[in-house]
């Protein structure tokens, strides 16, 4: 909880108080930890529960999601998306349409080729990589 919380104000802390995140990526072993485990023994709610209840996010009329995300194994400090690191990282942020992107294009079409009774063309379209647009909105945890 102090992790999550903390990971959540620094974030909010950074983007100067404009946008407090609304997503939360953990590896999938800690994701799968945090759905397994139990509050304490008396409690008969999970973690991952208890965190999407009682967290930063939700007190300030948001809410906070949390995901788990495979890239994030070993991209913690010294990993590299072709090196992988030793520590595993968790990542927050505003899944705003202001904030967050993903560009694509519309799909377009070759001119028509005839052949025989059949018409062929071609369809295509680009891709982007998503791309932060207010980077201070995204906060990284290491050594979970």
């Amino acid at each position: 909880m102090a992790d999550v919380n903390s990971l959540v104000t620094t974030t909010w802390q950074t983007s100067a108080w404009a946008a407090i995140p609304d997503r939360l990526l953990l590896p999938p072993a800690q994701y799968s930890y945090t759905v397994s485990q139990k509050v304490s023994n008396a409690g008969n709610v999970s973690i991952l529960r208890f965190l999407e209840e009682n967290n930063l996010a939700d007190q300030n009329g948001g809410s906070l999601k949390i995901l788990p995300a495979k890239w994030l194994i070993g991209m913690g400090v010294g990993g590299t998306p072709g090196q992988l690191g030793t520590v595993d990282r968790m990542i927050a942020y505003s899944k705003d349409r202001e904030r967050v992107r993903f560009p694509m294009t519309l799909l377009m079409r070759t001119p028509l080729q005839y052949e025989s009774i059949y018409h062929k063309t071609t369809y295509f379209g680009r891709l982007g990589v998503m791309e932060f647009v207010y980077p201070e909105t995204v906060g990284y945890a290491d050594g979970l």
